[in-house]
């Protein structure tokens, strides 16, 4: 294979600067005897055991703006929700950040259907990390106690809600900042986790550095980390995709999805050190020919509605796939 200067393209001249990361040396059957060497099992929840179909949290914000706007609300709902939250401070609850959007100026109305919205997008784009699923299920069939300990601003029973719809059930308790008033991040939520283990051994499974690891090691806490979808991106072999990440929100949105879809199990990549390897043609077309095909599709549908173009020609067989695309659209 060359290259289009003429040089040939050898395998042992492509380098992956991640490939010495101590993270692969922890494979999936090393979770799974951390697990069975503990009492009580304790869970992060969002990025550990379940994902979100954004690139970033914050991009569900974005989501709600996109909605709003298209009902001609004008306000910067992703600016205001941030602003919102961090006036609220610590261990805030979704409730707090909207009666401070109310102080803020927004009408009682719009606040009552801005959380809606969001809500409902947490339910449309949440989805279960599928191995870490099969380690909270191993954990329960070992008789183990199991705690969900998340620094968050959803309620309980919002988060049981998102938990039942992925499947994962049958924990023992849900410690979340915002109704215990205490988070991870200064280890007074992993205090109240050693209260309730009562003196028996504990490891805790998360993917923030600080807070799932550092934080919960100095309180005495045993510690797994796991990537998040974002992470694994970041550290593999398509990396400069994190490295310079889209600004326009459907870009986010497709490599959101990508990421849902080929890193979702934070041990894909540890057999290759990091290395993307699409072992399936479908695959590929999800997460590269899919989001390119359809972002020139959505382009050529503005075109048509902007020019007033009556007739658009698909050639075959290069034309085949967007036509069928735009039978859809």
């Amino acid at each position: 294979i060359y290259h289009y200067t003429g040089r040939l393209l050898k395998e042992t001249e492509q380098t992956n600067d991640a490939a010495d990361l101590d993270y692969w040396n922890h494979s999936y059957e090393d979770l799974k005897a951390a697990v069975a060497g503990h009492d009580v099992i304790s869970f992060d929840i969002f990025d550990t055991l379940v994902g979100r179909r954004v690139l970033q949290p914050k991009d569900i914000f974005s989501l709600v703006e996109r909605d709003l706007g298209r009902i001609g609300c004008q306000a910067s709902f992703a600016e205001l929700r941030i602003q919102a939250e961090k006036a609220c401070g610590y261990a805030a609850s979704l409730d707090d950040i909207y009666k401070q959007l109310y102080q803020m100026g927004i009408s009682e109305e719009d606040c009552h259907d801005w959380q809606l919205r969001e809500l409902e997008w947490e339910k449309k784009v949440v989805f279960p990390r599928k191995r870490m699923a099969e380690v909270f299920q191993y954990a329960k069939e070992l008789g183990k106690k199991i705690v969900l300990t998340s620094d968050m601003y959803l309620s309980k029973g919002k988060i049981h809600n998102l938990l039942e719809r992925c499947g994962i059930v049958g924990y023992d308790e849900l410690l979340i900042s915002c109704q215990e008033k205490a988070e991870k991040s200064d280890g007074k939520l992993f205090a109240k986790l050693l209260e309730r283990a009562g003196g028996k051994s504990i490891l805790h499974i998360g993917d923030n550095p600080f807070s799932d690891g550092e934080m919960a090691q100095s309180m005495g806490l045993d510690t797994w980390q796991v990537y998040s979808s974002y992470d694994m991106l970041s550290v593999s072999s398509i990396r400069s995709l994190a490295e310079n990440p889209p600004k326009e929100l459907g870009g986010r949105l497709a490599l959101g999805l990508l990421c849902a879809k080929l890193f979702a199990d934070p041990f894909a990549l540890h057999e290759t050190k990091g290395a993307l390897v699409l072992s399936q043609p479908e695959q590929v077309g999800y997460s590269f020919i899919g989001p390119w095909a359809l972002s020139f599709m959505q382009w050529a549908a503005e075109q048509i509605k902007n020019h007033g173009i009556e007739e658009f020609i698909f050639p075959s067989r290069d034309g085949f796939l967007f036509y069928n695309m735009g039978q859809i659209m």
